[in-house]
């Protein structure tokens, strides 16, 4: 992964790493940094705004990285889009956009889902 100036592991994408990065970078911050942090946590969210998710993994994590990035607001709003339209009628999601709901993504699923829903209603019928 460019961006980072590291490489990530093939389960998780740049989206993923950059936005875990970021997130660490606000939690474990050093006060005698924090200026070069903060620079580093805007990077990230500037990179996170034109990178494409090219799926629901990606969306999910672009989602929360432009949250805790505190990125453009209108950017902020969007990015919930993407992820309502990958919930199925019956409520849940799947990985990828092509696989039936799998139980293993349940929970991080509904995650996303509730961070989305505080920026956007639900779709109808799809609540």
């Amino acid at each position: 992964m460019e961006y980072l100036g590291c490489a990530t592991s093939i389960e998780n994408g740049d989206i993923e790493a950059t936005a875990l990065s970021l997130r660490a970078l606000q939690l474990y911050r050093l006060e005698g940094r924090r200026v070069e942090f903060e620079r580093r946590v805007q990077s990230a969210g500037q990179w996170l705004a034109k990178a494409n998710a090219g799926n629901t993994s990606d969306q999910n994590w672009k989602l929360l990285g432009l949250f805790w990035a505190k990125a453009d607001p209108k950017l902020v709003k969007e990015a919930p889009l993407a992820v309502l339209r990958n919930q199925r009628a019956d409520g849940g999601g799947a990985q990828l956009s092509g696989l039936q709901r799998d139980a293993y993504y349940q929970g991080p699923y509904r995650r996303y889902v509730n961070l989305a829903l505080k920026f956007h209603s639900a779709p109808k019928g799809r609540q």
